[in-house]
């Protein structure tokens, strides 16, 4: 039995492979780091920041990047005489907001100690018109960074009012800079062209991590995660290369290199082996389809229902047409409105392209022409296991599993 206080010989500090570890130095990272500089550096002698658009995948250090930099401006600042240049950074994750109204309403409660919470039920003019009253009272130097903010789609309203302020005169004695972080390269592109015109006065574009740079950022989270000599050698050039097959990101081999530490004290092995990495991959890899098959759509898990009834009969891989009449069955018992063929192959396209069925095109058959064939891509158990736990399917994975037992497929 385990006991608290006894951490095994493995990990040292795990806080350094943690997401909210922040690094101070980002050496991978220096061209970019530049390109940041040159975006504030106009506030250091006083002057309006430009605005900025930082783009690029997930973990590529571009929030970390942009907050150091920042605060190695405001440093400098703090040791300036000058009190004309005192700045105020405020920052607003927009990863769970999905409009400009949502964003408004939280940057106001960021920059305004009397709002508690993220307002409601007001205009969104009434918002900026009290962003903007609050700016005024701060004053000096204020930079905005709006991470995540391709979230809110199309919806471009707070950039082109934020990047715009001091043009439409909403602010006179501040000097505004807005910093958009998105994880999505075309965003940016889909923006409406006034607002291209002031947000992206500078992009900055930060490149997947190549394997070489993962291994090198591992190395130095390594040396403080854990005890002296229990990496293997080849450990972190493997989490450096499963991540950089994927889409380098540095956040994922973290993670991988924390998960497989945690296989091998766990364990009660003293050292991380290759084989940790490759179970705590398989681990991770599970996990997150588990993840994503719980938050289908109604439809989307009636389609796949209808896949895995024809599976644990030994019929799949199957055209579409025989998929629907089981999707016709299992929504008229569940009591779910039943949509048409063209609206179910849709589904199963989506299905497939999340990796939870394999979809091929089929060509020839009494009639010639093409069809779309499907079958599980994933264990018939992992399905039947997760919806078990929807009241709604209960009854329908009960027969299924009673099927595929009959048919020896469980």
């Amino acid at each position: 039995m385990p006991q608290f206080g006894e951490s095994g010989d493995v990990l040292a500090h795990d806080d350094a492979l943690k997401d909210d570890w922040t690094p101070d130095e980002l050496p991978e990272r220096e061209e970019e780091l530049a390109d940041i500089h040159y975006v504030l550096e106009p506030a250091s002698r006083g002057y309006t920041p430009h605005n900025a658009f930082i783009y690029g995948p997930a973990g590529q250090g571009k929030t970390v990047a942009t907050q150091n930099k920042l605060t190695e401006l405001q440093e400098f600042l703090g040791d300036s005489a000058d009190i004309d240049a005192e700045l105020h950074t405020f920052f607003v994750n927009c990863a769970d907001l999905t409009s400009s109204y949502q964003v408004a309403g939280a940057l106001l409660k960021e920059i305004s100690p009397e709002w508690d919470e993220r307002p409601r039920g007001h205009g969104l003019s009434n918002l900026f018109d009290w962003i903007f009253e609050r700016m005024e009272e701060i004053g000096g130097t204020i930079v905005v960074v709006l991470d995540e903010i391709d979230v809110i789609g199309d919806d471009d309203t707070i950039l082109y009012k934020l990047s715009r302020a001091k043009a439409n005169g909403d602010i006179e004695d501040v000097r505004l800079s807005v910093l958009g972080i998105s994880n999505d390269f075309d965003f940016h592109s889909n923006l409406s062209q006034r607002v291209k015109d002031t947000l992206c006065e500078e992009e900055i574009r930060f490149a997947p991590y190549n394997a070489g740079q993962l291994r090198a950022i591992l190395t130095r989270r390594a040396e403080m995660a854990f005890h002296d000599g229990v990496l293997e050698d080849d450990v972190i050039p493997l989490c450096a290369a499963y991540a950089a097959q994927d889409n380098g990101s540095a956040r994922q081999a973290i993670r991988l290199l924390y998960k497989s530490g945690t296989e091998a004290q766990t364990a009660g092995d003293d050292v991380v082996t290759e084989g940790h990495v490759r179970d705590a991959r398989e681990e991770i890899e599970r996990n997150a389809l588990l993840e994503g098959l719980k938050n289908l759509t109604v439809q989307e898990h009636s389609s796949l229902l209808s896949v895995a009834a024809l599976e644990a009969k030994g019929e799949t891989p199957a055209p579409t047409k025989e998929i629907y009449s089981e999707y016709k069955s299992i929504t008229t018992a569940i009591d779910v409105d039943v949509t048409t063929m063209r609206s179910v192959r849709d589904h199963l396209q989506a299905l497939d392209l999340y990796s939870f069925l394999e979809g091929s095109k089929k060509t020839g058959g009494k009639r010639g022409g093409e069809r779309w064939m499907f079958e599980l891509n994933i264990d018939l158990n992992v399905v039947l296991d997760v919806l078990s736990d929807n009241a709604r399917f209960e009854d329908v994975v009960d027969d299924i599993e009673r099927s595929a037992k009959r048919n020896g497929l469980l």
